[in-house]
């Protein structure tokens, strides 16, 4: 299955004609196949700090992948550029996102690189190229606490007042 495509060359409109090719606007017909694979958005983005330690990685591709191709060993997650994490990796072909779910939750302030090699290809099996490395930070425990509660007491507000106040 090809998509149809709609992309800018060199500052050219160019808009999908067909199911696979797209026409610039000097007539130049562009085989959507022939675009390159690529990654064009991540979360977290490329170099983001203060991440939350349970956040799942995700990757956005071009084009459709052949699923077969998106494995532990061509999406690496690494802590501090060495240290391998290990998890689930799934693919959703409607949105072309990869998840990764580490297994435990990521080590807070620490450095993360997410890699993702040329093994992972398109449907028609074209490589992802060039590999895609995208580093982010996690943020120290506790700062991704989006509110608080502390009881303070439990006590009526004045003495014989058994009423609670509204919340």
């Amino acid at each position: 299955m090809l998509d149809l495509c709609i992309f800018d060359i060199k500052g050219c409109g160019c808009a999908a004609s067909g199911p696979g090719a797209g026409s610039s606007t000097d007539g130049t017909t562009i085989p959507f196949d022939s675009l390159a694979l690529s990654v064009i958005a991540t979360t977290p983005a490329l170099n983001e700090t203060g991440i939350s330690i349970n956040r799942a990685i995700q990757a956005t591709f071009n084009k459709p992948l052949n699923p077969a191709t998106v494995t532990s060993a061509t999406f690496l997650l690494r802590e501090n550029g060495s240290t391998a994490v290990t998890g689930s990796l799934s693919y959703d072909a409607p949105s072309k996102i990869v998840v990764c779910k580490p297994k435990v939750a990521l080590t807070a302030s620490t450095a993360y690189i997410a890699t993702l090699t040329t093994g992972i290809q398109h449907v028609n099996n074209k490589s992802l190229e060039p590999s895609y490395t995208g580093p982010f930070t996690t943020g120290p425990i506790g700062s991704n606490t989006i509110c608080s509660l502390n009881l303070v007491s439990t006590a009526p507000s004045r003495e014989g007042d058994t009423s609670m106040p509204p919340l």
